[in-house]
């Protein structure tokens, strides 16, 4: 890592500088500065004049701090009407984010408002960086001023901030370019209870000791002494320590002990040692300079700090005075609470009791006091772990390293997909397959809808994804275009993409209101070959203001460019993506047909999509009513949509009620696919059908007429069988080769399922998906306002076998 270009200017975002409490803060600055790094230093509140550690004083005169109790609300104002939209969309997600609680949203806000009073200052320095220590108020502010400088930020999440005060958390994981915790415990409470995807953002930076100002004293140690150093605070468990002192000297063992802190607790902890009358034993020593808190440390033969998860869910992260206890040479004892046991292995760097157990924290403290070898042992492994792991230096060196990556990285792109409905489809699952995968360190990526949803919308939101239902009240809602584009003035997003004409219509009328110039993508998903003139009139003006327009099939493309007179080049081909399922197992596919009622002397067809014109499937059942009754397989329409009546009553009048059913839309249709004998589609025109994939990608032999994108996917006879559009006779034909031909099956089955997996991976569409973004971004501050009438070089990779196969010349249109 010696080759990185460091930063040169970081900007530190804190609540109080200096705080007694916060020395790992001082020691990290220390070590950037003597790299070289010009770190300056924003504190949220002013100076209090309370004790000031003598590291912490070297560092005042890179302090900026209020400049009067009360906010600036004149420079605030004036860096707010300098930037208007950013500030505005900035406020606006802070009061989305914490609306629900009051306080959190009114200190925000205020928070946010002192952050933008220093703007002018900060845009003096040039921060390379914005980096916040804690994840509460001051990396709201590094998050705000990063968004309206639009240079990248980042925060360090260290215990209660993530435990108790989880203020726009996920936001701010998704957003920063830097997202540091001090431990792993931190990594997977985040992942659980935060952000699914927090462990791929987040980077583990231990709080660290200065070896070189921590001396190593083994020997010459008060065998009788006891220190405990830390914030007077239930989480510290000072309450649990006098209990078990108590204890010790009803037993008869010597000690005297040393209580240095300050804090809410401390009437409390003088009347606990009052009433076991240890007065004489233990001494509440109060704050105190870090100097005199080595001292003593250097001085005590057992080191006690019994952390406790407290009533609201608060805890420590891993106690910094543990690591300076265990880097000076005392023996220690703490207890199994969040992070503590990555600094502290029971029984080989010291012992760890169950919180709130003071007959075991008395017990622990006799064995210590008791055995000198003992604590000879726990202490040499002590030390040796905090060289280890636990060196301030090394791991500001790592932080330094990590933060030039971060400077190196773009400010994460806002990403908005905008979509009609989320009920079940090909596009649908195209979305969450996108979204899902795209990469949370480059995009952050949110949908919204206007009509009905599916399990889908679920689970986008189980990835974290943010997902908005704006319902949207007839063909024209001037309301509804209303709040679309207050979503696009919150939001600020860099870039939207919509999947139909109808989102791409009212996304194109909404961008103008917000304010802000997003870039468009536009999209190409059927070849809607049945559209009147007004339809390509309207795709043409959206064509017009777009960047970009992705097309699921090069015949898509091609048609669409015929009717809205837009160069082919002006589209990327970008193929649907899908998974490959295991192998299912022949007994849960046995189970699956029993489920359905399909004889078991009949073959298993299956039909997976929306019930509407487009499908075709009058042509379906003309094919299944030409078929001799022996020949006639049991087949299952899987999904919902305006025909599902009118194809009931055509299938009673043709006399096939035992031969097709219906069952709804199905979670589970991918499993269905892997039971059935074949899949059909009869499709009057398709981009490029995601059934058809997800059938070929679980070995389902596919039957589909030859429209649209559909050649591009299937090669007749070697990875499907094709028929001319609504030819309800050659549908049937095919039908029954699949009845007759095992042979043909199984390996129609396996070659289909070999393309799919080569050419049609989920990766694949991702990466191509996010080039063509990409792409468009970098050319956004040139970007024309209509088509470029000249091939783009810059393509989207598709598969080869994408280009029409010479088999497949006869079912072309």
């Amino acid at each position: 890592m010696d080759n990185v270009i460091r930063p040169q200017r970081v900007l530190y975002v804190v609540s109080l500088f200096p705080c007694w409490s916060e020395t790992f803060i001082v020691r990290e600055i220390d070590a950037l500065i003597e790299a070289g790094v010009d770190v300056r230093i924003l504190s949220l509140k002013r100076q209090s004049g309370l004790l000031i550690q003598s590291d912490a004083a070297k560092l005042l005169a890179r302090v900026r701090a209020p400049r009067s109790p009360i906010p600036g609300l004149g420079y605030a104002l004036m860096a707010w009407l300098r930037h208007p939209v950013r500030a505005t969309g900035a406020a606006a997600t802070i009061v989305a984010g914490t609306w629900r609680a009051p306080v959190v949203m009114l200190k925000s806000l205020g928070a946010f408002v002192r952050g933008i009073e220093h703007l002018a200052w900060v845009r003096h320095f040039d921060p390379e960086l914005i980096h916040a220590h804690w994840a509460t108020y001051p990396s709201t502010v590094a998050w705000a001023l990063g968004r309206i400088t639009r240079g990248p930020f980042g925060f360090t999440s260290h215990a209660h901030d993530i435990f108790l005060s989880r203020h726009l958390l996920s936001r701010k994981l998704q957003d920063a370019a830097l997202a540091v915790t001090i431990s792993r415990y931190n990594v997977e409470w985040l992942k659980c209870n935060v952000w699914p995807d927090a462990g791929d953002k987040l980077e583990v930076v231990h709080c660290g000791v200065d070896l070189e100002r921590s001396h190593w004293r083994p020997h010459g140690r008060d065998k009788q002494l006891i220190v405990a150093v830390g914030r007077l605070h239930s989480i510290k468990g000072f309450d649990t320590l006098i209990e078990a002192l108590a204890l010790l000297r009803h037993g008869g063992r010597a000690f005297r002990c040393k209580l240095i802190g300050d804090g809410p607790m401390l009437a409390q902890l003088q009347a606990l040692v009052r009433e076991h009358g240890l007065q004489s034993h233990v001494e509440l020593m109060g704050a105190q300079p870090q100097e005199t808190v080595r001292q003593w440390l250097e001085r005590a033969a057992v080191f006690a700090l019994p952390s406790q998860v407290t009533a609201d869910g608060g805890r420590d992260g891993i106690p910094v005075a543990l690591m300076e206890a265990m880097a000076s040479g005392s023996a220690v004892v703490s207890c199994r609470t969040s992070g503590i046991p990555e600094l502290i292995g029971d029984g080989q760097q010291g012992l760890l009791v169950p919180q709130r157990d003071p007959h075991a924290l008395a017990e622990a403290l006799q064995r210590l006091l008791a055995d000198s070898g003992l604590r000879s042992q726990y202490a040499r492994a002590a030390r040796k772990r905090i060289e280890q792991e636990f060196d301030a230096r090394a791991q500001a060196r790592k932080l330094r390293e990590l933060m030039a990556t971060a400077v190196g990285s773009p400010w994460p792109r806002r990403l908005l997909v905008v979509i009609g409905e989320m009920e079940v489809g090909g596009s649908q699952r195209q979305i969450v397959h996108l979204l899902t995968g795209l990469d949370r360190r480059r995009w952050q990526p949110e949908l919204v809808y206007f009509r009905s949803d599916s399990f889908l919308v679920q689970r986008l939101r189980d990835a974290g994804i943010p997902v908005h239902h704006l319902p949207k009240r007839g063909r024209i809602d001037p309301q509804f275009l209303w709040r679309l584009a207050a979503l696009l003035r919150r939001g600020d997003y860099d870039l939207i993409q919509a999947y139909s004409l109808t989102a791409e219509l009212w996304t194109v009328l909404a961008r103008t209101l917000c304010g802000r110039r997003p870039v468009i993508v536009a999209s190409e998903r059927n070849q809607r070959l049945d559209q009147p003139g007004s339809y390509w009139w309207a795709k043409r003006f959206v064509l017009g203001r777009s960047a970009a327009a992705i097309a699921n099939s090069s015949a898509g493309a091609r048609a669409t460019a015929r009717r809205t007179g837009v160069p082919a080049a002006f589209f990327d081909t970008v193929c649907n993506g899908v998974e490959i399922p295991p192998d299912m197992d022949p007994q849960q596919r046995a189970a699956l047909r029993i489920e359905l009622g399909v004889p078991a002397d009949r073959a298993f067809g299956l039909f997976v999509g929306r019930l509407a014109p487009q499908k075709n499937l009058d042509c379906l059942v003309d094919a299944m009513a030409s078929l001799p009754a022996r020949k006639r397989p049991w087949l299952a329409l899987v999904g919902e949509g305006p025909l599902r009546g009118h194809l009931q009553e055509r299938i009673l009048e043709c006399g096939l009620g035992d031969a097709m059913s219906f069952t709804g839309e199905r979670a589970d249709a991918t499993m269905l696919m892997q039971a059935a004998d074949f899949l059909v589609l009869p499709s009057h025109f398709e981009g490029l059908s995601n059934a058809l994939l997800e059938a070929m990608a679980g070995g389902c032999p596919v039957i589909a007429s030859a429209v649209g994108g559909t050649p591009e996917l299937i090669e007749h006879e070697r990875t499907g069988l094709l028929f001319p559009p609504a030819d309800a006779a050659g549908l049937a034909a095919c039908i029954v080769r699949l009845w007759d031909d095992a042979s043909l099956r199984a390996r129609l089955s396996r070659q289909a399922r070999e393309h799919v997996a080569r050419s049609y991976g989920i990766a694949l569409q991702v990466a191509a998906t996010a080039a063509v973004y990409e792409r468009c971004l970098s050319d956004a501050p040139a970007r024309p306002g209509r088509p470029p009438t000249q091939p783009r070089m810059a393509r989207a990779i598709r598969p080869e076998s994408q280009a029409a196969a010479p088999g497949n010349a006869e079912y072309s249109q």
